[in-house]
């Protein structure tokens, strides 16, 4: 049991670390610019999650308002200050800014900052080497998470092109550099394929008995990239936590008639059998929901009913779980989308893992 966490709780040996480094990374102004460092990639991760569910190319064309369709200067696109200083709105026509980019934007530069304390700043106060790559990898990690996160509530895909590639990247940093993620080549490969491997089984096994989907297959290849990163506890962690956060989260929502995903997935989806009933509040006659515009063509818009994939692999399949098995009651006609509440759980134990395997290991090991 001892051999699946990292370290098994052993002390750090004090390394020698040259002053002038402690005094830069130790900084405040670190601190601050690992943040900013990550709001500034919070601003592409928006690109990202507006245009990749609709096949469009993340480098061109620029941002441009969608109200008077100018393009937006650097100065209009400088991440959070521009949008204080604007006030949300384009400086050009006065269209509003949906808050949702800010948000983003703030939730990066967190992440980066939680992830520099993480890899850096506490190592060092602790007496072990910085590790300025591990920062980078975990919050590339962080960051790609975001992503699917926002996505998956939006389109109800996790795509590919982006936790595929980022299993790889796990995987490849275990092999060569273990210790900046803290697992090695063979935990991480069991992991990421134990975690594709059961919720790819329950997938399967609710096809052929029920023909319906209870996972969508996007949640296992979540899951591949988070086993990846993260080892079996990770996967384990992930797949536990996540569903109580759901639970806890979704079950109050839907009573109160609040969605968890800002799309019905049968109006992006549309009604294949697999995908299950529509929800009955969603089968009612309701008003269309008017959307903030933003400087990415249209913010916060009705996704594509057959969204785009990369040429030449196979169309994404829906990642929201079908919660009538999960949910009681009038709740269980129901969707709700699992992987926003299994990448929380993943930047959970990603961010903190240190007091997670801790609890774990006063709960498991006698």
């Amino acid at each position: 049991m001892h051999l699946l966490f990292a370290d098994a709780g052993l002390p750090a040996v004090p390394v020698h670390v040259d002053e002038a480094w402690l005094y830069v990374l130790l900084s405040p102004w670190a601190r601050i610019g690992a943040f900013f460092w990550g709001a500034i990639w919070g601003s592409f991760a928006n690109v990202v999650i507006h245009r990749v569910p609709r096949g469009e190319s993340i480098v061109s064309p620029r941002s441009r308002c969608p109200g008077c369709g100018t393009t937006l200067g650097a100065i209009e696109n400088v991440p959070i200050v521009s949008y204080l200083v604007l006030r949300g709105r384009c400086r050009h026509c006065g269209e509003p800014i949906a808050i949702r980019y800010l948000v983003v934007e703030l939730l990066a530069g967190l992440l980066s900052f939680a992830a520099y304390m993480r890899t850096v700043h506490v190592p060092l106060l602790e007496g072990s080497a910085p590790a300025l790559g591990a920062w980078l990898l975990v919050f590339a990690f962080c960051l790609a998470v975001l992503v699917v996160v926002f996505i998956d509530l939006d389109v109800w895909i996790i795509p590919d092109v982006i936790v595929l590639p980022m299993a790889v990247v796990g995987l490849v940093a275990a092999a060569f550099v273990p210790e900046w993620l803290g697992v090695d080549l063979v935990p991480a490969l069991v992991a990421a394929a134990t975690g594709f491997g059961v919720f790819a089984g329950i997938r399967w096994i609710y096809l052929r008995w029920r023909g319906i989907e209870a996972l969508g297959l996007g949640d296992a290849k979540l899951l591949l990239m988070v086993g990846a990163f993260t080892g079996p506890v990770g996967v384990a962690w992930c797949v536990g936590a996540g569903a109580v956060q759901g639970l806890l989260v979704a079950v109050p929502m839907l009573m109160f008639g609040r969605n968890v995903a800002n799309t019905d997935l049968h109006d992006v989806h549309g009604d294949a059998p697999e995908l299950g009933p529509r929800d009955r509040a969603a089968s009612q006659p309701h008003p269309e929901p008017q959307p903030e515009p933003h400087p990415e063509l249209h913010p916060e818009p009705h996704p594509d009913p057959h969204p785009k994939t990369d040429a030449g692999s196979e169309p994404e399949t829906p990642s929201g779980s079908d919660s009538a098995a999960e949910l009681p009651g009038p709740l269980m006609a129901k969707h709700v989308p699992f992987g926003p509440f299994l990448g929380l759980a993943a930047l959970e134990y990603v961010l903190l893992r240190d007091a997670i395997d801790a609890v774990l290991r006063g709960v498991l090991i006698p």
